[in-house]
Formats: structure tokens, C-alpha cells, sequence
């Protein structure tokens, strides 16, 4: 399967969840959003291990904290936080974990990561911008 049609895979899947946790969460969504970028992340920490590339497992548990800072400054200051740590996330996964030297990342995972990143990134930016206020 093609690069692209990873990419679209992930834009698909964001819309779906976007659609579905604003109907079951509709309260909690941007909640929901924050704990789901720090399992993004801790994703890559599973694949590591798993994949027994132990040497990566350093720079994994920090991408667990830097999202997890992400998410904090979300709920203690602004949803925006939260819009560009999804946003970062598309680096991530490009620079660390796309091509060869991730080897232990499933075929076009990161690749649908990068799809489900920039929708999600992009619609938690539309909704704190075309909503003035926008609680946590």
C-alpha cells in the first residue's frame, strides 16, 4: 500500500473518532484528546520494546513527557497547547519513526499517525478559534 493511501487511512480514521467522541464525550472531548496524544505516544514505546529496539526506548519515554506537557498546558492554560502538541506529533513521527531507521514501527503506521496527526491538529484548532471560550 502507497504512502498515500496510509496518510488517507489516518484522515479517515480522525474524522470517525471526531464524529464519535463528540457524541459520547461531548464534555469531555477535549479531555479525551489529551490522554489520546499521550498514548500516541506511548505507542511508540510499546512498538520498541516489542520490536527490541532498546536503544530508542530513551527518546520514546520522552515523547511521552513532552505530550504529556502538552496536554497539562492544554487543561491549565489553553486548548491551543493541546492543538500544536498534535501538531509537533506529525514531526515525530516523520523525523523519528518513518523509513528504515525505525525498522521496529509497523509498515505505514507513522505514516496514517501523520494523517490522524494534521485532521486532529487541525479540527482542535478550528474548535478553540470559532469558539471563544472553550473550557477543559
Amino acid at each position: 500500500m502507497s504512502s498515500l493511501a496510509f496518510l488517507l487511512i489516518g484522515f479517515v480514521f480522525a474524522v470517525v473518532s471526531v464524529y464519535v467522541i463528540r457524541k459520547l464525550l461531548p464534555d469531555k472531548e477535549h479531555r479525551f484528546w489529551g490522554l489520546a496524544l499521550v498514548i500516541a505516544a506511548a505507542i511508540y514505546v510499546v512498538f520498541a520494546v516489542v520490536g527490541g529496539a532498546y536503544d530508542y526506548l530513551p527518546m520514546e519515554f520522552g515523547g511521552v513527557l513532552l505530550y504529556g506537557t502538552f496536554t497539562w498546558l492544554a487543561v491549565r492554560y489553553n486548548l491551543l497547547w493541546l492543538a500544536a502538541g498534535w501538531g509537533l506529533h506529525v514531526g515525530w513521527d516523520v523525523w523519528l519513526h518513518s523509513g528504515e531507521a525505525a525498522a521496529f514501527v509497523p509498515t505505514g503506521y507513522a505514516e496514517m499517525c501523520i494523517g490522524f496527526d494534521v485532521a486532529l491538529a487541525v479540527y482542535i484548532a478550528w474548535v478553540v478559534w470559532g469558539r471563544r471560550r472553550v473550557t477543559v
